[in-house]
């Protein structure tokens, strides 16, 4: 039982300080100012996924009810939307740079892996040297944020009924705050799915087909300890 509890500590700072080091690699990339959200880069010869809180919009705003007894009501379930929608941003996002990343696992360049222990870190891996190679991929990552809003534009009622739940006797302000609460998510989901369709266009225009990408394969398991979230400093 020692034995085991030792190694279970040993893995967990194992599992802390190899997290710390691809934080690390993800911090370092030369992204500021372009606003991107997420990117796969190389960190000692393992493919990471980075995510950046600081660049994701923020859930959208709108008036609480007029009535003061449904603040504390309205105050913890914005609370809630906000975490909700950053939750589904996170689930598009995260569904994007898979794709970056099966694609750079299952298509390398001239027969070289995306990333390998000998090469130094970096954040353009093997294959953006080929524009082809990106175009048709970032064509494919567009294309499922496009679905990906879809979907989350649909299951804004639900969204708004997790974060603001019936009360009884709640007055029509609650009610209206509410219906403006829907209103405002699907909004916001359609602006992110009109952005994304945007760049599926101008990705696929510029791409081809690539010959070596069969869309029927399954996409290679994404494990989450190799996926980082930056957080807004």
């Amino acid at each position: 039982a020692a034995a085991q509890s030792g190694r279970a500590g040993y893995d967990l700072v194992a599992k802390c300080l190899r997290q710390k080091k691809l934080a690390n690699c993800c911090k370092r990339l030369p992204l500021p100012g372009t606003g991107a959200q997420g990117a796969v880069t190389c960190c000692g010869g393992t493919l990471v996924v980075c995510l950046f809180d600081r660049t994701m919009p923020d859930a959208p705003s709108f008036e609480g009810p007029p009535a003061p007894r449904e603040g504390e009501d309205f105050r913890r379930g914005k609370q809630r939307y906000d975490q909700l929608i950053a939750s589904r941003l996170r689930q598009c996002l995260i569904g994007h740079e898979h794709i970056h990343y099966h694609d750079l696992h299952d298509i390398p360049e001239n027969g070289q892996p995306a990333c390998d222990s000998s090469r130094p870190d970096q954040h353009d891996p093997n294959w953006r040297n080929t524009h082809t190679s990106l175009n048709c991929s970032e064509c494919r990552a567009w294309k499922s944020n496009v679905a990906c809003y879809t979907r989350m534009k649909s299951e804004c009622a639900g969204l708004v009924r997790e974060a603001f739940p019936p009360l009884p006797n709640e007055t029509p302000g609650y009610v209206l705050m509410r219906e403006r609460a829907q209103q405002k998510c699907e909004q916001f989901f359609e602006d992110q799915r009109s952005n994304a369709d945007a760049e599926a266009t101008k990705y696929c225009r510029l791409g081809r087909d690539d010959s070596r990408y069969d869309p029927a394969k399954p996409r290679r398991k994404l494990p989450e300890d190799d996926i980082i979230t930056v957080p807004r400093m």
